[in-house]
């Protein structure tokens, strides 16, 4: 999909004949210098979507001082459980509409038939949400005393059911945005709706005392706001008209997911359930502190390029060199997700130790295994895409139900023996599973030969990083912070001797850089012109 600033390129120029499936005269040269502006395009974008992905990070650390010092361990493990629930429901509710507007907005040509999709799934997605949050309201005391144990929760479950409603119309929303390739208009919502939240949490919490019932209210306010910037960019283009004819295949595409997402979602969270019923609410804190900074990785990077991928994907599958590009991103995407890992698992101790109260130190001794299961799931995104174009999602209902099978029988039994870590094994090993089975089925649909020995080469030198700057995580001071970022720079430094980049690939990196740089500079000149 064409950025904003494309779309007045004539039809004579290789873009646009790309477009309509006819060769380039660099494809008819090579595969090469087409993958490489492709892959420019998915860095642009992604890069930009990452920045939104930072700042959100920021804003929840600017709040993690705030929940430690004025909630109790117990308090934030209750918390956890309240985010566990809303994910279960959303997830249920959800019917993955947000990912039907993507995959339905490129099926059609005519910019009208695109939006029509867009403002279906817009009604659909929140009449099935409000359906859903007016059955948590009403049975509300009834699933506080399930899930928590006391039907004191349950003003917190109707707050919970309020956000979810207005999270799910937010993201079909902002799918939108990533179809249209406005990830400056992302950005900017993303941004605002954070701004709100960091204020209006630390207000409920400091200022009014509120406990987990403001931070649940603070987030429902932010939110609201974001569904109020989003909702109106989305109305204006596409109305709130709704298509039956579009709506059948979209929700027979998407009413597996229902399945899938019921089984998958319901399993990613039970290990909740399982700490505070064979543990404790304190475990609970700790284990939900330790996945706060293990998603990390798919925060800052795989989210930003799922956003950017799940629209690029399907826009480039026409093209011969679908698969190299595929390949290309997954061993980009496996390098940039392992830097992130392993400066998260070097410096997160150092982060609990200024940030929050000793009774939340121990979260760090949970986060390798749940950094593996991070990157493993990050690297599984992008191995959807045979399954996904051909609307096989009932193998995804597969692979979940066998991957949710395989994490509710481990954790269940490795938590009695070992309690949170017993979770954590658990989560990885599923992690992997995952990745294999998704590769081994969408392989069928969209065979995709893999750079595997440029791939083992990052994994290698990422454990030599991570044995050499093990050791010094046990030390707090200044001097191992700052050999733990040397060999964080050691780390890309041998990257960069290791083959590991191609030359086409370092040039669309120095251009990337190149246009930062001089974006930079460009914003300078008024000032200094103006000084002078």
């Amino acid at each position: 999909m064409p950025t904003r600033d494309t779309d007045k390129r004539s039809a004579a120029s290789p873009e646009a004949e790309a477009e309509r499936g006819q060769p380039t005269a660099s494809e008819q040269v090579g595969q090469a210098p087409r993958t490489a502006s492709d892959i420019g395009r998915l860095m642009k974008h992604s890069s930009i979507y990452m920045i939104g992905g930072m700042l959100n990070r920021i804003g929840v650390f600017l709040l993690l001082p705030v929940y430690t010092s004025y909630l109790t361990v117990a308090e934030y493990g209750t918390l956890e459980l309240f985010y566990a629930t809303a994910s279960v429901a959303a997830g249920i509710l959800s019917a993955g509409l947000a990912h039907a507007t993507l995959r339905f907005y490129f099926e059609y040509e005519d910019e009208a038939d695109r939006r029509l999709v867009v403002s279906t799934n817009l009604v659909l997605g929140t009449a099935m949400g409000a359906t859903g949050a007016i059955v948590i309201v009403l049975f509300r005391e009834q699933l506080a005393q399930t899930v928590f144990g006391s039907p004191a929760a349950a003003a917190g479950l109707a707050i919970m059911a309020t956000t979810m409603v207005l999270e799910m119309a937010t993201q079909i929303c902002l799918a939108f945005v990533r179809a249209r390739e406005e990830s400056t208009v992302f950005l900017g919502i993303v941004l605002s709706r954070l701004v709100v939240q960091v204020a209006v949490n630390t207000y409920m919490v400091i200022g009014l005392g509120a406990g987990v019932q403001g931070v649940l209210s603070g987030n429902c306010m932010a939110v609201a706001f974001g569904l109020l910037v989003a909702g109106s960019y989305t109305v204006r283009r596409c109305g709130l008209r709704v298509d039956l004819v579009k709506a059948r295949p979209i929700l027979s595409y998407s009413l597996p997911f229902v399945a899938s997402t019921l089984v998958g979602v319901v399993a990613a969270n039970v290990d909740r359930l399982f700490i505070r019923k064979l543990l404790s609410f304190e475990a609970l804190g700790l284990f939900a502190l330790a996945l706060k900074f293990s998603k990390l990785p798919d925060q800052l990077i795989g989210e930003p390029f799922n956003r950017a991928y799940g629209s690029f994907r399907f826009s480039v599958m026409r093209q011969e060199n679908a698969a190299p590009i595929q390949a290309r991103v997954v061993r980009l995407l496996l390098t940039a997700t392992l830097f992130a890992a392993l400066g998260i698992q070097f410096f997160a101790i150092d982060v609990l130790r200024w940030m929050s109260a000793e009774s939340f130190r121990g979260a760090a001794v949970y986060l390798p295994p749940l950094l593996l299961a991070a990157v493993l799931r990050v690297v599984t995104y992008p191995l959807q895409t045979g399954i996904l174009v051909q609307r096989e999602t009932r193998k995804l209902f597969r692979i979940n139900l066998l991957k949710s099978t395989l994490y509710i029988t481990s954790s269940l039994l490795l938590i009695r023996s070992m309690g949170i870590l017993g979770v954590c094994l658990a989560m990885a090993l599923t992690a992997l599973f995952t990745m294999l089975a998704t590769d081994r089925v969408a392989q069928r649909y969209f065979p995709v030969r893999y750079e595997w020995d440029r791939l083992a080469r990052v994994v290698l030198i990422f454990l030599g990083a991570l044995s050499v700057g093990w050791p010094l995580m046990a030390v707090d001071s200044i001097a191992a912070m700052l050999a733990k970022a040397v060999v964080l720079v050691a780390f890309c430094v041998a990257l960069g001797f290791s083959a590991v980049f191609d030359d086409d690939e370092r040039a669309v990196a120095r251009h990337w850089i190149g246009q930062r740089f001089a974006s930079l500079a460009a914003g300078r000149t008024p000032a200094r012109q103006g000084s002078a």
